[in-house]
């Protein structure tokens, strides 16, 4: 039997899945159930020297910043006995950087949701008589080539994280602010590698599942069509 494949589709689905991606990123990014879960598995508050509250309140700061719900990360607790300033300038100036790298990533998933479902759209018009094959048999086109560079990346990361992170941000930024000292920053130490891991691959865990979901809905979608399809012959 033939293949039902529509190149706008599988390009769709590509599309539709960076977009999904990306949005799992920011979700993830900005769960403050995640931070909390995290900080408590490394003893991050404890490493630092602050309490638990107020390394709550300066990863708000930090979250609310890039979101634009606030101007500035100048925010003051006790670290260690004493009361300071947990972020430096140079940290100030990263995330600068940091919240307009988010912004563009926002404009990204706006723009990758919109060109995927005309995409789709386009065809799902085009061939109503058989729109669940077409776009399952699309689908799996696309989520492939979406495999193979996740799968790329994925292998990158775990064969050496911290190079994988470094030239991730040699890639986006233009300078070397996020160079941070971990004797020195606090925010190396709320962040370290393993926090990072765990949030890749959290984020990889819940885009994969959202790929499977979508994938056995159009699976189900062509079944049933399919099966319309042969009572009509009947």
């Amino acid at each position: 039997m033939k293949k039902s494949i529509d190149l706008p589709a599988a390009i769709g689905f590509f599309l539709l899945s960076a977009a999904i991606l990306l949005s799992v990123i920011d979700t993830v990014a900005f769960s403050r159930s995640f931070y909390r879960l995290t900080y408590d598995r490394l003893n991050t508050a404890e490493d630092i020297g602050m309490s638990e509250e107020d390394l709550y309140e300066a990863t708000d700061v930090l979250l609310d910043y890039l979101q634009g719900k606030r101007d500035d990360i100048d925010f003051e607790a006790e670290v260690n006995g004493g009361k300071q300033e947990i972020f430096s300038t140079k940290e100030a100036l990263h995330m600068e950087d940091v919240r307009t790298l988010y912004q563009n990533s926002v404009k990204a998933q706006y723009l990758l949701y919109a060109v995927s479902l005309i995409l789709i759209l386009l065809t799902a018009v085009l061939e109503r008589k058989k729109t669940g094959g077409n776009l399952f048999d699309s689908y799996r086109y696309g989520i492939l080539l979406t495999a193979l560079c996740m799968g790329f990346i994925t292998l990158l990361a775990a064969v050496d994280f911290y190079d994988f992170w470094i030239n991730f941000h040699e890639l986006f930024f233009d300078n070397d602010l996020f160079y941070l000292d971990p004797n020195t920053s606090i925010m190396i130490n709320m962040f370290p590698q393993e926090f990072f891991v765990r949030m890749v691959a959290c984020t990889i865990i819940v885009t994969v599942l959202i790929y499977i979901i979508l994938g056995i809905v159009l699976h189900v979608w062509k079944k049933k069509e399919r099966e319309n399809a042969e009572r009509c012959t009947v």
